[in-house]
């Protein structure tokens, strides 16, 4: 591996590029059935929607901490409403491109290009685009512990016994 890489967002792939709904379905039912149903719920509330995921750790090979970019229209949602609590992951977002809505715990605020935004695990988190393009790139971890893959990645690894 190159000690230093470049790439444009449309040059990385999706996590799950390549692999059909079933087999994805599947493998996050025994990993992690609350990110499935998660994924559902938005699939069922959006089902037009254009949200694309580029999934950078796994381009760059990082191993150190999570990273990945979404980019979706108007209306569409960027990031899946949800909370870190299960998995102690504080994230960070970035818009690159457009504006977007956020809701944290109840309070609505918008972000638009360089606009950061800092969530700890505990908080309930959603984005929205609210331009065409917009586009979003999140960055998380956990405190205090060393990065590894999380429970709906393809590369998941369960921790020794």
């Amino acid at each position: 591996m190159e000690r230093w890489q470049v790439a444009h967002a449309d040059e990385i792939a999706p996590a799950w590029a390549g692999t059909d709904w079933e087999t994805v379905r599947a493998r996050m039912l025994e990993q992690d059935p609350a990110a499935l149903a998660r994924w559902e719920l938005l699939a069922e509330a959006y089902p037009d929607s254009d949200r694309t995921s580029h999934s950078v750790r796994r381009h760059f090979g990082i191993s150190s901490f999570g990273a990945s970019m979404y980019r979706a229209s108007t209306g569409n949602p960027l990031v899946v409403p949800h909370d870190e609590t299960q998995y102690g992951q504080e994230e960070l977002y970035l818009i690159v491109e457009g504006r977007a809505r956020y809701a944290c715990d109840g309070a609505e605020g918008e972000l638009g290009p360089g606009d950061l935004l800092y969530v700890q695990p505990e908080v309930h988190r959603e984005l929205f685009a609210l331009d065409t393009p917009t586009s979003v790139f999140v960055v998380g971890g956990v405190s205090g512990r060393a990065y590894a893959a999380p429970s709906w990645a393809p590369d998941y690894r369960p921790p020794a016994a």
